[in-house]
């Protein structure tokens, strides 16, 4: 399996390569195994250039000598093999009967795996134990999505089978909890997201991966006790239009989330489109978002707040008149706007949604679906009466022996993850 190494000061790629394969020239295929690396500066032997605290997966010269072969691979539609592995407490599980791998650009990645149960074996009972947060890493056709934890075995037992389902997220998802105690109280006044973010992780060894821009320190930050880690440091990245999620190695990553050409095109009949379902939301769907800063109580009680109002123009040009108003928390008059609107574009993604349904998980290149990708969709029946260009908020990859391996993506209009309100939309002809 791949294994992880924390950058220490005075760390270079050279040496590492050294310490992990005996050769300074390998750390090339440490490169290749970080994307996170891709467009650094670097250094006069032309490696990128790493920094304290970056945490790398180290790619094992040789695959694992150990293999447990649950069950079988299956196909796609285009005729290709595909398969999951899972690399678990030094072993390389593959074939598995079930497999579900979700993709976020909003939360930590997430999957769920489901393979036949042989309690004889010696090394399905120490692999398998419950809220170990042993450290895994999941593959798909021999590369590396994701490093991970596994959370929970769920072993199952009927009259004529043992299963298990094997639950696992990224690296950061163990953020899910409160800060350590040894930190409370937070003092984050001043502190940009970064700041905080490093701060927040630290403890746990978790990297951050700014990729985006953070915007200006925060004025004022309420951390409450019982506060989760991520659904905090999600908020505080929402205000600043960045979605929180991770990088292949685990790492915490703030991304701004740009659209870019699309990967694929799905037309209502041809054969890869299964179904594709429209999801509206009127109730939380407004014609004016405005947010208030908060009235500092210690000033003379005339302060009025700042205030700035964005206007949902299809609603107002259609004669509709259904404001909403909120508190902008743990924010800045200088930020304001930029917090209304991600306010804003955060209601259309939650207003105006679709979920698409294809076989395979490939695009016209024949590359996996990644995060953030966008495709080209024309189904009438969802109201998508002409091509358009959305964009995957998350992607859900499937295997069975029902439905051999599809995808399912959700889908918004793109340029909302980073703040830019559509021109058109898909039932506009």
């Amino acid at each position: 399996m791949s294994r992880s190494h924390t950058v220490a000061r005075g760390d270079t790629l050279g040496a590492i390569s050294i310490k992990y394969t005996g050769s300074w020239a390998k750390w090339h295929a440490i490169v290749d195994a970080n994307p996170q690396l891709a467009g650094r500066k670097t250094a006069v032997d032309g490696s990128p250039l790493i920094f304290p605290g970056d945490v790398l997966i180290i790619p094992d010269d040789e695959p694992p000598k150990e293999t447990i072969k649950a069950g079988t691979p299956v196909q796609d539609a285009g005729g290709g093999i595909h398969d999951f592995e899972l690399y678990l407490n030094g072993i390389l599980f593959t074939g598995f009967t079930a497999a579900k791998l979700v993709l976020n650009d909003d939360a930590p990645d997430a999957f769920s795996l489901s393979a036949p149960f042989d309690i004889e074996q010696e090394v399905f009972r120490t692999s398998f134990k419950p809220l170990t947060y042993l450290d895994a890493a999941l593959y798909y056709n021999k590369k590396i999505v994701f490093a991970g934890k596994l959370l929970v075995p769920d072993p199952k037992i009927t009259p004529n089978s043992r299963t298990v389902d094997l639950q696992g997220y990224a690296t950061c998802g163990i953020l899910d909890c409160a800060l350590p105690d040894a930190l409370f109280p937070p003092q984050y006044k001043g502190m940009t997201l970064s700041g905080i973010a490093n701060h927040a992780a630290g403890p746990f060894g978790i990297s951050v991966v700014m990729d985006g821009d953070e915007g200006a320190a925060f004025e004022d930050v309420a951390y409450d006790i019982g506060d989760k880690i991520l659904g905090f440091l999600s908020g505080l990245a929402k205000q600043r239009g960045l979605v929180l999620t991770n990088t292949p190695d685990g790492s915490l990553r703030f991304w701004n989330a740009m659209p870019e050409d699309a990967v694929a095109t799905f037309i209502e009949g041809d054969i890869r489109f299964l179904s594709c379902t429209a999801k509206f939301d009127e109730k939380d769907f407004y014609s004016h978002v405005t947010g208030y800063t908060k009235v500092n109580e210690d000033k003379d009680a005339k302060n009025v707040p700042e205030k700035y109002t964005f206007e949902n123009s299809y609603l107002t040009k259609n004669g509709v008149l259904k404001p909403y108003s909120y508190v902008v928390d743990d924010t800045e008059g200088g930020d304001l706007e930029k917090a209304v609107t991600a306010k804003a574009c955060a209601m259309f993604c939650t207003c105006v949604s679709y979920e698409l349904f294809v076989t395979g998980v490939t695009d016209k290149d024949g590359n996996i679906f990644k995060k953030g990708c966008c495709v080209v969709v024309k189904s009438p029946t969802a109201q998508i009466y002409s091509e358009t260009k959305l964009q995957a908020k998350s992607i859900e990859l499937t295997k069975d022996d029902t439905n051999g391996i599809c995808t399912k993506m959700q889908l918004v209009l793109p340029g909302l993850r980073n703040n830019e309100i559509p021109a058109k939309w898909p039932w506009e002809e």
